[in-house]
């Protein structure tokens, strides 16, 4: 069988603290509307936990600090050799049993 589609053309919506893949994209577009609806979610968690901080200054900190953090947008490709890092990592900082 004969792969249709090359992995560099295939998008995941990555949580750089998350190591799983649930769905991937076929279209750039979808995969980056499911991301803005996941930071959407988050900025108004975060916003309700951060009432304190002023509306400018939360603002400038979701954008440099969290958003990034998140979620973002990648080919599987990418996201496969993210994870691929992570494990090495990981297995290196463990013991044999690990």
């Amino acid at each position: 069988m004969k792969n249709i589609f090359k992995l560099n053309e295939v998008w995941v919506v990555f949580e750089p603290n998350e190591r799983d893949l649930n769905e991937i994209y076929l279209v750039k577009k979808d995969a980056d509307k499911v991301c803005e609806d996941k930071l959407k979610a988050h900025y108004e968690y975060y916003k309700k936990a951060f009432n304190s901080v002023s509306d400018e200054n939360f603002d400038i900190q979701f954008n440099t600090v969290y958003k990034h953090n998140l979620c973002i947008v990648i080919t599987l490709n990418d996201a496969l050799e993210r994870i691929k890092d992570y494990i090495e990592e990981m297995s290196t900082e463990q013991d044999e049993s690990w």
